[in-house]
């Protein structure tokens, strides 16, 4: 974020931080992390490798989404099961 902020000071710092939270935790923001060697500036420059305790923590937050996917998934069937009985 003080990348950004120094390239537009006039951006709320409140905002950016929401933006830059949407953005790192999207899915398909994890699944590049799994699958790329490289973090890249602002400018489109190589920057550093992404670790593997960063891989993992990327893996763990997609696992988590599945599963929950699964669960929410599994209670509408069962929710959609039961209207169908009334």
């Amino acid at each position: 974020d003080k990348q950004i902020i120094e390239r537009l000071p006039e951006t709320s710092l409140k905002i950016l931080r929401l933006a830059l939270t949407y953005h790192t935790k999207s899915s398909r923001y994890l699944q590049k992390t799994l699958t790329s060697a490289t973090r890249f500036d602002l400018d489109g420059n190589p920057k550093e490798e992404i670790n593997d305790t960063h891989r993992a923590h990327a893996q763990q937050l997609l696992n988590e989404r599945a599963k929950k996917n699964a669960e929410r998934i599994k209670a509408q069937a069962e929710f959609d099961r039961l209207r169908q009985l009334e």
